[in-house]
């Protein structure tokens, strides 16, 4: 209730038989309804053979990266070709529309929208979504990190886990991922690299993953904890464990 996105998606979800278990679930749900609605399916498919979720991820992460939640016309125009451009090296569509046009139709049939009366510039319908297609390049970076490119673990690191801003895109990036197959163990990895970076994230990322990841830190975490923590005093540590909401620090 203190996000009214999430209740509106809820009542979407009910009224269709399904309810996410995490909030990213609730988001992802509720934008593969939107998408699958006839009129924006077929504009989608027409403008962008389906791949706007590639370029929804790139705006998103611009903006994330600039620290804003708008992004003006100049640069949503040369996201949007750099976007279509991999795109179509990467075999995925053979012709490159306009940018102004792809624009057009993501304002007009999904999360975007005009953010300035005239001006062009284009913002996300509500910041979680946002964060939340921002997540998908966290993810990537995350599965490149633990598979040993060593390029997308110092991104990850120094651009993503040391950045405030990205914080949520995080959270909705270990929800997804440490509920997929495999992913426990790069979401696990992941929580290692943020331990030395800020341990509070960390944290809050063992509480946003799945148990299978807390089985797979439980024993470096809990040891952690015990070289940090001074008994009988409200140090970081305390904060820290509350954080985790693990039971196992119920004790101290």
């Amino acid at each position: 209730i203190a996000t009214p996105l999430y209740l509106q998606s809820l009542l979407s979800g009910a009224l269709s038989g399904t309810i996410g278990t995490t909030k990213e679930e609730v988001l992802r749900l509720f934008v593969e309804r939107h998408e699958r609605a006839p009129d924006h399916a077929e504009a989608l498919r027409s403008s962008v053979l389906g791949r706007h979720a590639e370029i929804l991820t790139a705006l998103a992460v611009q903006m994330t990266e600039a620290g804003a939640t708008t992004l003006g016309d100049t640069e949503a125009r040369a996201t949007v070709s750099a976007s279509v451009d991999l795109l179509r090296q990467q075999g995925q569509i053979a012709s490159t529309p306009e940018p102004g046009a792809v624009i057009d139709v993501l304002t007009s049939h999904h999360t975007l929208l005009r953010a300035g009366a005239g001006n062009g510039a284009v913002s996300f319908q509500h910041q979680q979504f946002q964060e939340w297609y921002a997540s998908h390049e966290v993810s990537e970076l995350m599965r490149r990190s633990e598979g040993g490119d060593a390029a997308a673990r110092q991104r990850l690191r120094e651009d993503v886990f040391d950045k405030p801003v990205w914080e949520e895109a995080i959270l909705f990036a270990v929800e997804r991922l440490s509920r997929q197959k495999d992913g426990a163990a790069i979401v696990a990895d992941a929580v290692r690299q943020a331990l030395g970076i800020d341990p509070v994230l960390s944290a809050d990322m063992i509480y946003r993953s799945s148990t299978a990841v807390w089985e797979l830190v439980r024993a470096e975490i809990m040891s952690f904890v015990d070289r940090w923590h001074t008994p009988g005093h409200a140090d970081r540590a305390v904060r820290f464990m509350i954080t985790t909401g693990r039971p196992e620090f119920a004790p101290l």
